[in-house]
């Protein structure tokens, strides 16, 4: 059979190669066919078995004289996935930079848009995630071409046999307890082919529905804002694309219930709220203006997060219990009159900070998490606020402290 992967020969790609079926199709398929390429492996460290996928691609790549680098990736705490993707996305793009190149290529095919497709419907995610992959997607001005995305695992899999390609298998694939592998085992495998073909066409129309959306979004936005007059005239899904609008320039991913939350807050009689977007950007309300902004160099984020089942076990957030909130939570500087709230009553900051042993140098510095009310929930390292009911949860860190 044949794959034809229609890339420009002038062009020089780095390619994302982990050892399995797909990225090794993918690394034969851009040899014999003489494209100019440089291969990245990245060894996350998570299993024993990742030292045979690190040698087998070195290996092959020593074979033919094919340009290429082993990326160690470290320990991710939270959510792994989420993580190890965005690591690799950056090592990618850094490669890519040191190659003079703009064009990153994976292996993902026809079976893992599917997947997609399937499992974002069933966590009702946005009109663009529902939508599946797309054969290019452009992040941080690179270039990400999916060249496989058309051909389907059994179609891989024979070119594979066919032509005796060496790959290894990943048994965390199997485990059917992530809802990945559950779809893909026990829906995606058994989909006959006009079922294939129904969710592709529904993820057309999703995508579709979303450039219009898209579309009216960009000429809604100058200069990374809007005002809130012309927002609020907005259907609720044009509202939803605005503000996935503003993760997406910040280069984050936008998560559906943060998204609403913002938007319920912006309909508050509060003039000014602060959101925290990402590491380098936050959103302001500003009276009628919302706007994005760069943050400050060294500025301290927070993000928080309500009974996330994703993140309630890992240790660099703090859980807080609470009955109710003023939102959103806020980080700021201590000023005069500062109380902090305690079973036994309260205190001031000022004399806590000295009972602490907290040098004078230090105090300014701290870094204080506070709800609307300006009522402290948190310091880090020095005081949880505990009176605050114990109904629901809050997982909470600072980054860039």
């Amino acid at each position: 059979m044949e794959i034809n992967l229609n890339l420009d020969p002038k062009i020089k790609y780095i390619v994302a190669v982990s050892g399995g079926l797909d990225s090794m199709v993918l690394l034969d398929l851009l040899r014999i066919s003489n494209f100019n390429f440089v291969v990245v492996h990245f060894n996350h460290h998570q299993r024993a078995s990742a030292i045979n996928d690190e040698t087998l691609v070195s290996n092959y790549c020593q074979s033919f004289n094919i340009n290429y680098q082993i990326i160690n990736l470290k320990h991710f705490s939270g959510n792994f996935q989420d993580s190890a993707r965005l690591q690799r996305i950056n090592h990618l793009i850094k490669v890519a930079k040191e190659h003079n190149t703009s064009f990153i290529l994976t292996a993902h095919h026809l079976n893992d848009h599917l997947e997609t497709i399937i499992m974002n419907q069933l966590n009702n995610k946005s009109l663009k995630a529902k939508s599946g992959l797309q054969p290019t997607q452009v992040i941080k001005d690179y270039v990400f071409i999916k060249p496989l995305l058309n051909f389907s695992k059994n179609e891989l899999s024979a070119y594979a046999t066919l032509n005796n390609i060496p790959f290894n298998h990943d048994e965390t694939n199997d485990d059917t307890t992530y809802l990945r592998n559950h779809i893909r085992h026990n829906f995606v495998s058994n989909l006959t082919t006009n079922e294939q073909q129904h969710y592709l066409s529904l993820a057309q129309q999703f995508f579709k529905h979303f450039q219009t959306l898209r579309n009216n979004t960009t000429k809604l936005i100058n200069n990374n804002a809007i005002t809130l007059s012309t927002f609020n005239q907005q259907t609720s899904e044009q509202q939803s694309d605005i503000i996935a609008y503003f993760f997406e320039t910040s280069h984050t991913v936008p998560k559906a219930l943060y998204i609403q939350e913002i938007i319920k807050q912006l309909s508050s009689n509060k003039p000014n709220i602060v959101f925290p977007i990402s590491n380098t950007y936050q959103l302001i309300k500003a009276y009628d203006c919302l706007k994005l902004i760069p943050l400050l160099n060294n500025e301290a984020i927070l993000e928080y997060y309500f009974e996330n089942n994703l993140i309630n076990t890992d240790l660099s957030f703090n859980e807080l219990c609470y009955n109710s909130l003023e939102l959103p939570l806020m980080i700021r500087k201590r000023k005069n009159g500062d109380i902090l709230h305690f079973n036994f009553g309260s205190k001031k900051l000022k004399d806590f900070l000295i009972d602490k042993k907290v040098p004078l140098t230090k105090r300014d510095h701290l870094n204080i998490v506070v709800d609307a009310n300006d009522t402290i929930i948190f310091i880090p390292n020095l005081y949880k606020n505990l009176t605050l009911g114990n109904n629901n949860k809050l997982f909470l860190r600072i980054i860039g402290e």
